[in-house]
């Protein structure tokens, strides 16, 4: 029921990174996500690929999706790994250990679209 502070060091050090992870929709998993171009590419690749194949057994929807959480998902996060392990490198155990410090619960902030979920539907309130 919490979530990190956007105010945090660790948030305002990932923001650029969260940025770009955001634009090429490498979190596809989300799928309530808004599109975006990249994401749109995709689908008419997906598309390209399905008409050449013509297998009227290929499910449209599934091929989609299969392509694009291969090419967002696994081919572009693993390209953006190297960036988000550079973003802590050189820093002290102490700095470090300050910036984690975002994912205590103290530092942390209720993600209130979860706690209102929650509390409509059990007993007690969240």
């Amino acid at each position: 029921m919490l979530a990190l502070n956007p105010e945090s060091p660790y948030m305002e050090r990932i923001n650029d990174l969260l940025r770009k992870k955001r634009a090429l929709g490498t979190d596809d998993w989300m799928r309530w996500l808004p599109a975006t171009p990249v994401k749109d590419s995709i689908a008419q690749l997906a598309e390209q690929i399905r008409q050449v194949v013509n297998d009227p057994q290929i499910n449209p929807l599934l091929n989609a999706k299969s392509i694009s959480q291969t090419l967002l998902c696994f081919y572009a996060g693993t390209l953006m790994q190297p960036m988000y392990a550079g973003l802590f490198k050189g820093l002290s155990e102490t700095e470090l250990d300050h910036i984690l410090s975002a994912f205590s619960a103290k530092q942390c902030i209720p993600n209130q679209g979860l706690v209102d979920v929650l509390s409509k539907y059990t007993e007690k309130p969240a």
